[in-house]
């Protein structure tokens, strides 16, 4: 099975441009939170500020590794 094309030219771009918004957004929260172990109101109770912020951290780690693997891959490393 083939992958599937792009829906656009500006994709790539447009995709970097909104995960960097994220990462600012997020960036902002883990700054302002004046508690880091207090819990996620949304979360369960063993779910804190601090835990979400390293399960962010290491999960945008293993992605960017994959990008760079690929990018490698098909020479698309500028």
């Amino acid at each position: 099975m083939a992958a599937p094309d792009p829906p656009n030219a500006t994709a790539w771009d447009d995709s970097l441009a909104s995960f960097r918004r994220e990462r600012e957004k997020f960036k902002s929260l883990a700054r302002e939170t004046k508690d880091l172990y207090a819990p996620v109101p949304t979360g369960k109770p063993q779910q804190t500020y601090r835990r979400a912020i390293l399960l962010v951290a290491d999960h945008n780690s293993h992605h960017l590794g994959q990008i760079i693997l690929v990018r490698k891959a098909i020479g698309a490393w500028r």
